[in-house]
């Protein structure tokens, strides 16, 4: 029995030989590695429906060469590629690319991708991987937006005849008894000194009597964030959060004020520009104005 002991320590040490050959011969091997170039600042920007979007994507080959380009967006292929996606400026053929022979060291892309239709936040993706499975992804956020943004003008309700009312829906000015409009100046101060400016500058809603429903009016605290506003959820809710009032105070640059119809219409409005005709009546106020659902 001992004679076989001399035997099986050469077993061992020849098992022991071997498995150190193999440590010897394994190899690191460097995933690719891919660059988002955000000249355009897409990352995290707030944008509307269709919008376009503009990246560069650029590449470099790890061990292996690159075999494959990907883009999802919130974790799926990205939808509707055809009519979204496009490399170089030509309609992409696919959001899972092959690559050719020429790009599977390194390669640089000018992407540009359509915002999705639905308001909403969107994580696109772009993932490089080789024929093991090698990968490395980057990735952009955007938001879509869902509300419309357009710029109004109301003029002095004692300026020419047919001013002093704005439609909300339209930001086109309007009579002050109009029952298109939503919001009216209210005109001159008649006892006003002679030579003093004799524009009221306040504004209120206009009166049941000229329309069919019940308009409110409501001013915004001056902490509210009126361009973090991107949903037209977010419009209506600004209501819920304002001071109702029958008519403002003098108007100036910076106000905000909130607006709800009985219908359940939602507007936000900015004051940009607070003109003031020391001569005629043609003062105007000029507003910003986010419309909600």
């Amino acid at each position: 029995m001992f004679k076989q002991i001399p035997f099986l320590l050469a077993i061992f040490s020849l098992l022991f030989v071997v498995a150190c050959g193999d440590d010897d011969d394994v190899i690191d091997v460097v995933d690719p590695d891919i660059t988002l170039i955000d000249t355009n600042n897409v990352n995290g920007s707030i944008v509307s429906p269709g919008d376009t979007l503009r990246v560069t994507i650029e590449a470099l080959a790890g061990t292996n060469e690159i075999n494959s380009l990907s883009i999802f967006e919130n974790g799926e292929r990205l939808p509707n590629f055809e009519d979204r996606l496009f490399f170089n400026g030509d309609p992409a053929p696919s959001a899972v690319v092959l690559l050719d022979s020429n790009s599977r060291e390194e390669f640089t892309i000018d992407v540009m991708i359509l915002a999705a239709d639905m308001a909403g936040t969107y994580e696109v993706e772009f993932e490089v991987a080789d024929d093991d499975d090698n990968a490395a992804t980057v990735e952009f956020s955007y938001f879509v937006s869902d509300i419309t943004t357009l710029e109004g003008v109301l003029l002095n309700s004692d300026g020419p005849e047919g001013t002093g009312g704005l439609d909300l829906d339209t930001g086109e000015g309007t009579g002050s008894e109009d029952p298109q409009a939503e919001i009216r100046d209210l005109g001159i101060d008649l006892g006003a000194p002679a030579d003093s400016v004799n524009w009221i500058q306040r504004i209120a809603p206009v009166e049941e009597q000229f329309v069919e429903h019940k308009i409110e009016l409501a001013t915004l605290s001056s902490e509210f964030d009126f361009d973090a506003v991107a949903t037209q959820v977010q419009v209506a809710e600004a209501f819920d959060d304002a001071n109702a009032i029958s008519e403002s105070d003098v108007v100036e640059v910076g106000d905000m004020f909130a607006v709800r119809t009985a219908d359940d219409r939602h507007y936000i409005l900015l004051v940009t520009d607070v003109n003031i005709d020391q001569v005629a009546n043609d003062d105007y106020y000029t507003f910003t104005i986010k419309q909600g659902q």
